[in-house]
C-alpha cells in the first residue's frame, strides 16, 4: 500500500490558512491593506475581545462587482497580477490571492460591498471555507463592510495558543500605526469593545500625522525627502530630533515603495548614524520611506510580506545614512533644557562688566578657544547689564587679553559656608547634559552658563581621583594574572 497520499481539500485549505492568519492582526493587515488597495480615504476596524470575538472593517474604496464576490474567496483569486512577470513589478499590498481564502477557511465572514460603477450593494457568507449564495445587500455609498465572527472556530489547536485580549489588541494597533504613518491623508478610526482607541484626521504631512499617532511634540519632527537620479532612489525620511529618546527601538518604522517591512540592514544604518547626537542606551524615533524600482525588491519571500530582498543593499545602505546624516546636522533643534533662574540667584551687575567683545554680535554666545580654556562672549540678551547669575564664570575662564582681567574679578566672593566649597563642582551637580561637540568635547547648561569639557581630560580627572582614593585607603584594586609569573 502506498505511504504517500494527497491531501484533502479541506486539510489543504487549513495549512494554506495557518501560514497567513496566525492571529487577529494577520486578519486585520490584510483586510486593511485591501481597503487601502481599494484607494479608500476613510477606514474603520471595529474590534471585539482583541479581535478573537469580531473584526469589523469598514472602506469607502472602489468595493466589489456582483461577479466578483462568488470567486472572491477562492484561493489564488487576485485582481493584482495577471501572470508570472507581473511578480517582478508588483505595487500593490495584495497579489497572492490567499487572504480572504485563508480567513474564510478558519472563521465565519460576512461581506457586503458596493462598487463604485453600481447602484446596488451584494453580499455573501463564508463559513469554514463554504460559501454561501450571493444575495443582494444595501449600502448608502460604495464601499465594503466585511465581519469576521469566530476566529479559528475550526481550529481549536490554533485558538488555544491565543494571547489575552488585551495582547492581541496590542499586535492589532501595532499593525495600524505603520499604515496610519505613511498615509496622513486616510481617515483612520479603531475602536476596542466599543471604546474609541484611534480617531486619526487626515493631515497635510507625514511630520504631522506621526506627531498625532505617537503623541509627539510636532516640533520635534521633521520630514525630509531626498532624491537619487542615477540610482532611481527616492527616501522620505520622517526623523525625531534629540528631544525623542526612547529606551527602546518601539517607534522605528520603515517602508519599501509603501509597504510597512523589516529590514535589519536599513535599521542599522539609521541608528548607527543618530550616535552622532544621541548618548548610548537610547534609541531614537525614525520612519524610513524607501521608493525603488519595483523590479529591485523582492516582496515574494514569505506570505506575510514583511521581509523584502533589494538588489542594491549595500548602495542603500551607503545613500540613506549620507540623508540621514545630512537632516540630523542641518535641521534638527538642540536639546531643550529647563531655563528657569531662581529670583535668590540674581544679583546686580557692577558697572564696567565686559557685555561682549569687538567684531562680536551681541545676539549670539561665542566661545574663543584661549591658551588653556575658553574665554566667554556675553549674549546681550541672555546677560543683561542689570542681572547675572553669581559665580557663572568663577575659576573657569580665562584672562582676556583686553581688559587683563577674569569675568570672575567681577563677582563678589561667596560669603559665609559657601567660601569652603567649590562652585564648579556644585554648579555641575545641577547642570544638565545638552550634547556632544565634534566628538571631543561635552556640553553642560546651568542656568545662564555654558560648561564645555574635554571628555578625554575629564577620564584622565576621575581615573586619577578614584587611584587616589584607593591609595589613600588601602584599598588598591588589583586584578589578579590568570596564570602568576614568578619573578627573583
Amino acid at each position: 500500500m502506498s505511504k504517500v497520499q494527497i491531501l484533502s481539500a479541506e486539510v489543504i485549505s487549513k495549512i494554506a490558512a495557518g501560514e497567513v492568519v496566525e492571529r487577529p492582526a494577520s486578519v486585520v493587515k490584510e483586510l486593511f491593506e485591501n481597503s487601502l488597495d481599494a484607494g479608500a480615504r476613510r477606514i474603520e476596524v471595529h474590534l471585539k475581545d482583541g479581535g478573537k470575538t469580531l473584526i469589523h472593517i469598514k472602506d469607502d474604496g472602489s468595493g466589489i462587482a456582483k461577479d466578483d464576490l462568488g470567486i472572491l474567496f477562492g484561493r489564488h483569486a487576485t485582481s493584482k497580477i495577471r501572470s508570472a512577470q507581473d511578480l517582478e513589478s508588483v505595487l500593490s499590498f495584495g497579489f497572492r490571492g490567499e487572504a480572504l481564502y485563508s480567513v474564510g477557511a478558519v472563521s465565519e465572514v460576512t461581506l457586503k460591498s458596493r462598487s463604485k460603477a453600481s447602484r446596488e450593494a451584494w453580499e455573501i457568507l463564508v463559513r469554514g471555507g463554504e460559501r454561501g449564495e450571493t444575495a443582494p445587500s444595501s449600502m448608502a455609498a460604495a464601499g465594503t463592510d466585511i465581519k469576521i465572527h469566530e476566529l479559528f472556530f475550526n481550529t481549536p489547536a490554533r485558538k488555544k495558543f491565543l494571547k489575552s485580549d488585551a495582547s492581541e489588541f496590542d499586535q492589532v494597533l501595532n499593525v495600524i500605526v505603520p499604515y496610519a504613518l505613511f498615509y496622513p491623508e486616510v481617515h483612520i478610526v479603531l475602536t476596542h469593545n466599543g471604546r474609541n482607541i484611534l480617531d486619526l484626521a487626515p493631515q497635510k504631512t507625514r511630520a504631522q500625522r506621526a506627531a498625532q499617532t505617537l503623541g509627539l511634540n510636532a516640533a520635534h519632527v521633521m520630514e525630509s525627502k531626498d532624491e537619487f537620479p542615477n540610482d532611481n532612489i527616492r527616501l522620505t525620511l520622517i526623523l525625531g530630533d534629540m528631544n525623542i529618546q526612547r529606551p527602546r527601538r518601539d517607534l522605528q518604522y520603515i517602508f519599501v515603495n509603501g509597504r510597512p517591512v523589516q529590514s535589519r540592514n536599513i535599521s542599522f544604518h539609521v541608528n548607527d548614524t543618530y550616535k552622532l547626537i544621541l548618548p548610548p542606551s537610547v534609541y531614537p524615533f525614525f520612519a524610513v520611506m524607501l521608493d525603488i524600482p519595483p523590479q529591485e525588491v523582492d516582496v515574494n519571500i514569505h506570505p506575510s510580506k514583511r521581509e523584502v530582498r533589494l538588489r542594491q543593499e549595500s548602495k542603500v545602505g551607503v545613500l540613506l545614512r549620507q540623508a540621514v546624516e545630512r537632516a540630523l546636522m542641518t535641521r534638527t533643534s538642540a536639546k531643550e533644557v529647563s531655563a528657569d533662574i531662581p529670583k535668590d540667584d540674581i544679583f546686580p551687575l557692577p558697572s564696567g562688566f565686559p557685555i561682549k567683545e569687538e567684531g562680536v554680535p551681541a545676539d549670539k554666545i561665542v566661545f574663543a578657544p584661549g591658551q588653556k580654556g575658553f574665554s566667554p562672549l556675553i549674549d546681550r540678551d541672555t546677560v543683561s547689564r542689570e542681572s547675572v547669575r553669581p559665580g557663572n564664570f568663577s575659576g573657569f575662564f580665562e584672562k582676556s587679553e583686553k581688559s587683563g582681567q577674569r569675568v570672575a574679578d567681577f563677582i563678589p566672593p561667596v560669603q559665609g559656608d559657601k567660601a569652603h566649597t567649590d562652585p564648579v563642582k556644585e554648579r555641575f551637580l545641577r547642570a544638565r547634559f545638552v550634547g556632544t561637540f565634534i566628538h571631543k568635547y561635552h556640553l553642560f547648561e546651568e542656568g545662564s552658563s555654558l560648561f564645555v569639557v574635554d571628555q578625554h581630560a575629564a577620564q584622565e580627572r576621575i581615573m586619577f581621583e578614584k587611584f587616589l582614593r584607593q591609595i589613600h585607603g588601602g584599598k588598591v584594586e588589583v586584578q589578579h594574572l590568570l596564570m602568576p609569573v614568578q619573578i627573583s
